[in-house]
């Protein structure tokens, strides 16, 4: 027997059995309207409208200039040197030599 070529097989399938949810044309769905989408269509950009100006929407690139220096552990109160610090003084003052 010759091995059948992907274009035989593919004639071979009868038309009306598809892949996926059936093709509709119905604009009620339960009595409500219904525009059927693809996950291909594209959204528009989302509008705030409660947001007062320019100034206030930052997104992204405000969030990192406010929040930087704790995200990466710069110095200063509540940095990584004030930890360090702490952690040294509480063990030298129970530190003893011993003869």
């Amino acid at each position: 027997m010759a091995p059948a070529s992907l274009l035989d097989l593919i004639e071979a399938l009868p038309a009306t059995d598809g892949w996926g949810p059936p093709t509709t044309t119905d604009t009620m769905l339960n009595g409500v309207p219904y525009a059927p989408f693809s996950k291909g269509d594209k959204l528009g950009r989302m509008a705030d409208w409660t947001a007062g100006d320019k100034s206030d929407r930052g997104g992204r690139q405000q969030y990192q200039q406010r929040y930087r220096d704790q995200i990466y552990g710069a110095g200063g109160p509540g940095g990584l040197q004030s930890i360090f610090n702490v952690e040294g003084q509480n063990e030298e003052g129970s530190f003893s030599l011993v003869d």
